[in-house]
């Protein structure tokens, strides 16, 4: 019997992870890029373009962690501000406002007093 859950999450990362492979970084999950040392630059435009597809939950949280990295800044920085700002998920808001922590200099993100907020205020369950 096959796992429903398993091939949804394959099907739904099948194009960001061809996309990968034109860039020439192999993954066999998003996730694989959460917490490696890195850099993996030439994926960014990729990650930043597809947080406007619509993607399962656990795998928007796997481009966002991805993209929470300094060296993802110029490209990601307003991205992540821009989904943050429109974001209604509880968590997915607070894992946007723990990427700005990350990439926004604390100079420009103190202008938006919400991140802070969101990130001080999640209840991880």
């Amino acid at each position: 019997m096959k796992n429903t859950s398993l091939d949804a999450r394959a099907a739904d990362q099948l194009g960001i992870l061809t996309e990968f492979l034109a860039a020439g970084v192999r993954v066999k999950d998003v996730a694989d890029l959460v917490n490696t040392s890195g850099p993996y630059r030439e994926l960014y435009p990729i990650l930043v373009r597809h947080l406007d597809l619509p993607h399962e939950r656990s795998i928007r949280e796997c481009i966002i962690r991805s993209l929470t990295v300094k060296d993802a800044r110029d490209i990601a920085e307003a991205a992540l501000l821009r989904h943050f700002q429109s974001e209604s998920d509880p968590h997915l808001r607070w894992v946007l406002a723990n990427a700005l922590k990350t990439v926004m200099p604390y100079h420009k993100r103190k202008k938006f007093p919400k991140i802070a907020h969101a990130f001080a205020n999640y209840r991880h369950i």
